[in-house]
């Protein structure tokens, strides 16, 4: 990989400047990487995966590139491809995350988690509980699974199918087209998610509403609360116990579109 350090610190030089040319897309990737957002460590642990990812192209290809000045203009694009790049790829960790999450606040709303929350939605600040948890979900099924191993070595494969500056209007457009359509997907999966908790969430309400309105004196309706977080929470783990394989094969079509994107390496 890299030979020894002589007292001329040139092999030293070198892999500061390649390590520099791969830098901005790894950082851009961690910036937008949203799984590792959690606690006051967040940018520490980000710093520390970033860094780490970053480190393996610079060694290897160490004895292929030199440092060399190249005109500003040109490193300028060079920044900038390698910034949307990185960007393009953290997004591909993000859209299934904020769908899974996206289900989850639609289930606390209209479970009445919170009255914020049905009032503004998502302008409240507010991260309700069944929220936090898919979030949570998602990053469990990323790092216990394959998912974390993937996405390292998709990162990495990038750096061989487009090395830094190569990044064109043609693949870029191909690059939106197919994200889209990954966005679309996880929308539309997590839509049907939440669809039959919803259902018994709203029939629970209807229930309880009718047996209020002929049993006023048993203050039914102030067990509505409680019971829609009952129902919900049953209908969600029924849900999650028949749609595990579905979800299993989400998560395959994900590494699919990943795979479309970066091409064929071998």
């Amino acid at each position: 990989m890299v030979e020894p350090l002589t007292d001329t610190g040139e092999q030293l030089r070198q892999f500061l400047a390649v390590l520099s040319y791969y830098l901005p897309r790894t950082v851009s990737f961690m910036v937008f990487f949203p799984l590792l957002s959690k606690g006051l460590s967040s940018s520490l642990i980000k710093m520390s995966v970033g860094s780490v990812l970053v480190l393996y192209p610079a060694f290897a290809s160490t004895t292929l590139y030199f440092s060399s000045m190249n005109p500003p203009a040109f490193t300028l694009i060079t920044f900038l491809s390698e910034v949307v790049l990185g960007a393009l790829l953290g997004l591909t960790i993000a859209f299934p995350y904020y769908a899974f999450k996206a289900f989850g606040a639609l289930v606390d709303v209209y479970r009445g988690a919170t009255f914020a929350a049905q009032a503004t939605g998502s302008d409240s600040g507010e991260e309700l509980p069944i929220e936090q948890l898919f979030g949570l979900l998602f990053a469990a099924l990323i790092f216990a699974g394959p998912g974390l191993h993937a996405v390292s070595v998709h990162l990495l494969n990038s750096y061989l199918v487009m090395p830094p500056g190569t990044l064109t209007l043609l693949s870029l457009d191909s690059w939106l087209t197919t994200m889209l359509r990954m966005a679309a997907d996880h929308i539309t999966f997590s839509v049907l998610l939440s669809g039959p908790v919803l259902i018994a969430i709203l029939a629970v309400e209807l229930v309880v509403e009718i047996i209020s309105a002929f049993t006023q004196q048993l203050q039914v309706y102030s067990l509505e609360f409680g019971l829609r977080s009952v129902f919900g929470i049953a209908a969600l783990i029924t849900l999650m116990f028949f749609a595990e394989q579905e979800i299993l094969t989400m998560f395959w079509q994900y590494s699919e579109s990943l795979n479309l994107l970066l091409g064929d390496v071998q």
